[in-house]
């Protein structure tokens, strides 16, 4: 029988106390960064909090520990508002989340690469600061990229697998246990590139394995994860090569430095935007 894969997702929420919103986002990290959301009014006391895009498994695993109500959604209705603004990573890379902003930006930049990422089931476009602080920092470090094999951890919608790409990396691979993120990163790609050169693994982290080593290597997943799965994602990288962490809330980030010092790593940058934390380590040769 085939399968239904236009059928329902679904949407938990619940209120909470706004001064709480920082411990929720801590004891939701398994969810995944770019599905959860904050709602609160400038000066309000109250705040909901919702996750987009979850099945009904792990809606009612939601419902079940944490009460609040889910509701059924067809898949159009999970797209986020576009941000306004382009994510500019560098002068020849922007990435963009409405098309006619991206048209304008062509012709107005017409030597840059503009990628297009439409929102798509709450994965973002590069809005939110855990992704926009890897991509400014490859955008910003062009050698680390070029010529690199490089692979994406949790890539979400694929946008920086896709920058990796456009900044001229030699081979990408991309991994997410989402078979949504999957499907949708290649659609991402397709239309940017025409093309499919990366090579979409859907898998379980723990269970991945790329069968090589990787220059540069980026994940964006929560703290308890990137701590708990550090040995493995240690292993991805080839001496001399660089990993970045994003995907961290800054009362977490002290540990994440622990476990990956633990492992051999070199910090060498420290990001912060709002709440969330990048991290930078270097492999010796």
């Amino acid at each position: 029988m085939k399968k239904n894969v236009d059928g329902p997702l679904w949407v938990w929420r619940r209120q909470i106390a706004e001064a709480q919103a920082e411990q929720w986002l801590e004891q939701l990290e398994w969810v995944g960064p770019q599905r959860v959301m904050v709602l609160a009014r400038p000066g309000s006391i109250r705040a909901r909090l919702e996750v987009y895009g979850s099945h009904r498994r792990e809606a009612d695993r939601l419902l079940k520990a944490y009460g609040g109500r889910v509701r059924a959604v067809a898949k159009k209705e999970l797209l986020p508002p576009a941000p306004s603004r382009p994510i500019r990573a560098n002068r020849s890379l922007y990435v963009v989340g409405d098309a006619k902003i991206a048209q304008a930006l062509r012709k107005k930049v017409p030597a840059a690469r503009i990628l297009w990422i439409p929102a798509s089931m709450a994965f973002g476009s590069g809005e939110h600061a855990t992704t926009g602080m890897v991509l400014r920092y490859l955008g910003k470090s062009k050698k680390l990229v070029q010529d690199a094999q490089a692979l994406d951890l949790g890539t979400g919608s694929g946008i920086l697998a896709l920058a990796a790409r456009a900044l001229g990396a030699r081979r990408v691979v991309a991994m997410d246990n989402c078979p949504d993120c999957i499907r949708i990163s290649r659609e991402n790609e397709k239309s940017n590139f025409g093309d499919s050169a990366i090579r979409w693994h859907r898998a379980e982290l723990g269970a991945f394995d790329p069968k090589a080593v990787f220059r540069l290597v980026t994940a964006n997943l929560f703290s308890d994860l990137l701590i708990g799965q550090s040995a493995s994602i240690w292993q991805c990288l080839a001496p001399g090569g660089t990993l970045l962490l994003s995907g961290i809330l800054h009362p977490q980030a002290a540990g994440v430095v622990r476990a990956y010092r633990a492992q051999g790593g070199k910090l060498i940058c420290q990001q912060r935007k709002g709440k969330w934390v990048l991290l930078a380590f270097a492999r010796k040769t």
